[in-house]
C-alpha cells in the first residue's frame, strides 16, 4: 500500500468506527517509510470514526501516519468519543482550523489522552467544561498543569473514572514552587466520587497538608481499584527547629540522592526537609499517613504503584521514555523501610504490583508478607530496592516466591544480582509463569539454573536475561535454549543478552512489540490507558 501514489485501505473499509495505529517501541522498527501521508479519496468512508489513538510508541513513522491521517479526518463534521494523543505540539497545530473546530467537539468525547504535551487547563482548545462525559483523562509529564487545574477538572468532568497524572510536579503549586498548595487536589477527590484509578508517580508530597496526608485524602473515596504515587507520601515532616532530624535528614539525603543509576551522582547543593520513618503501629495510632489508611475503606484495590520521583529504568534509555518534564528533586523522604509497605499484603484483591526506586528496602522482609497476602497476585515488577551496590533482599525474595502461584509477569532490575540455582529453583514455584525479564549491569547466571528452570516451567512463552555475562556466553546458551525447545515449544522466546553492548538496540528490535512495551520497557501503567482497553 504506496498511500502516496495509489489508494490506501481507506478506499476499501466502509463504515470504519475505529481506527488504532500501534507503533513499535523502537524506533529502530517499525512501518514501513512510505507509510506516511495517507490518501483518503473517499472520507464519507470515515463520517462515522468515533476513536482514533496510537500506542505511547517513538516510532516516527507511525506517528507521522496517525497525525497525517487525524488531520484528514477532522475536515469531517466528527464527534470523536476517544482521542489519544493527539497532540505533541499544540502551537503547531492551531493554526489548523478544521483541526481545531473538531477537537472542540467534545459534548460526547469519553477518553482523551494529552499525555507529553505542555497543554494548559482550563484551555480554549480543549473545553474541558463541556466534556461532562469525560470518563478517563491523561496529563502525564505535563508542566503546566497546576492547583487551579485541578479545580477545573473536578467542576467540569463529574462522570471521570481514570486520571493519570503521572510526573505533573507542578500540582501542588499555583506556579509559585515555594508555595505549596493542594486544595485542587483536594477538591478534585472530593467531587470526583466515581473516580476509581487515579496516578500520582513522579510528584513529591513534602509538605504537611492542612486536609491530612495524601494517604488520608484518598482513603476518602471507597471504591479505588487502581492508584500510584510517590513513597515523599509515606513520611511526614517535622517541625524545621528538630537539630537531630535534619541532621539525619541531611545523612540519608546524601546517602540516597543517586537515582541517576547509570549515569554521574548528582550532587546536593541545598538542604532537604527534615523527615521521620513511622513504624507501622505508631503511623496507625497517630493517623501519620500510610499505606495503611487505604486498607480499610479500599480493599478492592487490583493495581497499585509505588515508585521513587525520580527513577527511571536504566533499560529505558534506549527507547527515549525519560519525559523531558522529569523534575529532579533532592529527596530523602522516599527512604521507605520494610514496614512501612508491609500492609500491602492486606489487599487480597491485587494482581499487579510494581515496587521501583525505594532504597529503604533492604532486607525485603515486606515481600513475604506480600506474597502470602496478595495470594491473586499476577504481576509484580521489582526494581532497584535497597542501595545500589550487593542485592540485600535476594533470600527474602527467594523465600516468597513460592507463595505466587498465579503470577504471569514477573520482572527484577537490580545492578548487582546473582542469578543463581536457588533463585531460579525458588522462581520455579510459580508454575503460571508466562513471562521473565531480569535487567542486572553486574549480574550473572547459572547456565545450569536457567535450563532446569525452563525445562520445569512449561507455561513460560518469554524470557529475558540482559546481564553483565559476556556476549559470547549470552548467545551460546540463548542458541542451546533456542534449538531444544524449536519444536516442542514453538512460542517460546528467548532473548539473553549484555545489558550494555552496542548491538542491544538492534537486538531489541527482535523482540515482539508486545513483550517489548509491556515488561522490557518499565514505566507506570496505572492510568496509562483507559479502562477495559484492548489495544
Amino acid at each position: 500500500m504506496h498511500f502516496l501514489s495509489q489508494p490506501s485501505f481507506f478506499e476499501y473499509c466502509e463504515h470504519i468506527e475505529e481506527l488504532h495505529i500501534l507503533g513499535h517501541p523502537s524506533c529502530t522498527k517499525g512501518m514501513p517509510k512510505y507509510f506516511l501521508q495517507p490518501q483518503i479519496n473517499k472520507k464519507e468512508n470515515l463520517q462515522h470514526l468515533t476513536v482514533l489513538s496510537i500506542n505511547d510508541a517513538i516510532d516516527p513513522v507511525a506517528r507521522m501516519f496517525f497525525f497525517g491521517t487525524l488531520l484528514e479526518v477532522c475536515k469531517l463534521p466528527l464527534r470523536f468519543k476517544t482521542i489519544l494523543q493527539p497532540v505533541s505540539n499544540l502551537e503547531k497545530l492551531q493554526h489548523k482550523l478544521h483541526f481545531v473546530k473538531c477537537v472542540q467537539q467534545v459534548d460526547d468525547l469519553e477518553n482523551l489522552d494529552l499525555s507529553r504535551a505542555s497543554v494548559e487547563v482550563p484551555n480554549p482548545l480543549f473545553r474541558l467544561e463541556r466534556a461532562t462525559q469525560l470518563r478517563f483523562l491523561s496529563l502525564a509529564d505535563n508542566n503546566k498543569l497546576f492547583s487551579d487545574s485541578l479545580r477545573v477538572i473536578a467542576e467540569c468532568c463529574p462522570n471521570m473514572i481514570s486520571i493519570n497524572l503521572n510526573n505533573c510536579h507542578n500540582i501542588t503549586t499555583n506556579g509559585d514552587e515555594s508555595a505549596v498548595d493542594v486544595s485542587g487536589l483536594q477538591i478534585m477527590l472530593l467531587n470526583l466520587s466515581k473516580l476509581q484509578h487515579i496516578n500520582l508517580a513522579g510528584i513529591h508530597f513534602h509538605e504537611l497538608i492542612s486536609g491530612g496526608s495524601l494517604c488520608e485524602m484518598l482513603s476518602i473515596n471507597s471504591t479505588w481499584k487502581s492508584v500510584a504515587f510517590s513513597p515523599c507520601c509515606l513520611k511526614y515532616n517535622k517541625s524545621n527547629t528538630d537539630n537531630e532530624t535534619t541532621i539525619s535528614g541531611k545523612r540519608l539525603s546524601s546517602q540516597c540522592d543517586n537515582t541517576n543509576i547509570f549515569g554521574k551522582k548528582r550532587r546536593i547543593g541545598i538542604e532537604t526537609q527534615p523527615v521521620e520513618v513511622i513504624p507501622l503501629k505508631e503511623a496507625t495510632e497517630n493517623g501519620k499517613s500510610h499505606p495503611k489508611l487505604l486498607i480499610p475503606s479500599c480493599s478492592d484495590v487490583e493495581s497499585f504503584e509505588l515508585i521513587g520521583a525520580d527513577f527511571r529504568s536504566g533499560f529505558n534509555k534506549y527507547f527515549g521514555m525519560h519525559p523531558k518534564t522529569f523534575h529532579y528533586q533532592a529527596c530523602s523522604s522516599y527512604r521507605v523501610r520494610d514496614e512501612d509497605i508491609v500492609c500491602i499484603g492486606q489487599w487480597k484483591n491485587l494482581k499487579y504490583l510494581q515496587l521501583s526506586g525505594l532504597h529503604g528496602i533492604l532486607k525485603g522482609h515486606c515481600l513475604i508478607n506480600i506474597a502470602k497476602g496478595c495470594v491473586n497476585l499476577q504481576k509484580l515488577y521489582i526494581a532497584y530496592l535497597g542501595l545500589s551496590g550487593h542485592c540485600s533482599y535476594m533470600s527474602s525474595l527467594c523465600a516468597a516466591l513460592p507463595h505466587f502461584q498465579k503470577l504471569l509477569d514477573f520482572r527484577l532490575e537490580q545492578p548487582h544480582v546473582k542469578l543463581d540455582q536457588t533463585f531460579f529453583r525458588a522462581l520455579g514455584s510459580c508454575q503460571n509463569l508466562e513471562r521473565l525479564c531480569i535487567l542486572s549491569k553486574n549480574g550473572s547466571f547459572d547456565t545450569e539454573g536457567v535450563t532446569v528452570f525452563i525445562e520445569n516451567v512449561k507455561s513460560l512463552i518469554v524470557l529475558q536475561l540482559f546481564t553483565g555475562s559476556t556476549l559470547n556466553s549470552s548467545r551460546a546458551l540463548q542458541k542451546a535454549l533456542s534449538i531444544k525447545y524449536k519444536t516442542s515449544r514453538p512460542a517460546l522466546f528467548i532473548t539473553i543478552h549484555p545489558l550494555f553492548h552496542n548491538e542491544m538496540p538492534q537486538m531489541s528490535s527482535n523482540i515482539p512489540a508486545k513483550h517489548l512495551d509491556d515488561i522490557t520497557i518499565l514505566g507506570s501503567e496505572v492510568c496509562r490507558k483507559p479502562p477495559g482497553w484492548q489495544w
